[in-house]
């Protein structure tokens, strides 16, 4: 039990780091998942087979964000979730309440979605504060998006949708599709490029040897140009 109130701690503890301008946005709404994974209470991490992951949707003004696998009290009361805005910087929180005399000795997964309506399209950088640990990506907000972001050292996650000249795959392939001549070029999260190539018609690229961050690959044929964001 008092690793689950100490977690529980550092959760709400978490919070109180943020910068003192940014703006608190408070969820509209809330749904969970049941138990999905029923873990003894002095289970300090997740189990592999239910690694966390991200999705953010956005329509018609309402950002959607599922934490897949949040590892929380097999019992909670509820689950509270807000954004830290800070211009086109955002900080996603979320914990789960708990009655303190009825709380369960036990540590679930489960899928929680937090629902805004004060998040408006944009370019942001987003974290993602579980407890004391933070997952950073670049996203693209826009209408009809659908977003998928995980920690998982096992793939590369390509951060808004897929075009028709470039996509990149889990194990690190990136595949353009354009015919005759063109410029593959692609940096990192400070604008310093780490491969430039020449190419012709289709062709298929490893990007899995680039360190661990936030890249740009960008295509160039003619007088026009395509880019793709992804984590490696």
């Amino acid at each position: 039990m008092k690793k689950i109130l100490l977690a529980a701690a550092l959760a709400t503890l978490a919070c109180t780091f943020a910068s003192e301008a940014a703006e608190r946005v408070d969820a509209v709404s809330e749904s969970h998942s049941s138990c999905k994974l029923l873990s003894r209470s002095d289970a300090a991490e997740e189990d592999e087979d239910f690694p966390e992951s991200w999705n953010i949707e956005y329509s018609d003004g309402i950002l959607s964000v599922t934490w897949v696998n949040f590892f929380a009290n097999c019992c909670p009361t509820g689950f509270v979730g807000w954004f830290e805005k800070e211009g086109n910087e955002l900080t996603y929180n979320l914990i789960w309440t708990e009655d303190d005399e009825f709380a369960c000795d036990c540590m679930c997964n489960f899928d929680v979605t937090t629902t805004f309506g004060a998040i408006n399209p944009g370019h942001y950088t987003i974290t993602f504060r579980r407890y004391v640990d933070i997952f950073t990506a670049e996203v693209d907000i826009k209408d009809g998006g659908n977003i998928t972001l995980s920690a998982s050292p096992a793939g590369i996650q390509p951060i808004g949708a897929s075009s028709d000249i470039m996509t990149i795959s889990a194990d690190g392939v990136l595949r353009v599709n354009c015919e005759g001549n063109y410029t593959v070029e692609i940096f990192d999260a400070a604008g310093m490029q780490r491969v430039h190539i020449d190419a012709a018609d289709s062709s298929e690229i490893s990007v899995a040897s680039l360190q661990r961050g936030m890249y740009i690959a960008k295509v160039t044929a003619g007088g026009s140009s395509s880019t793709l964001r992804f984590i490696r």
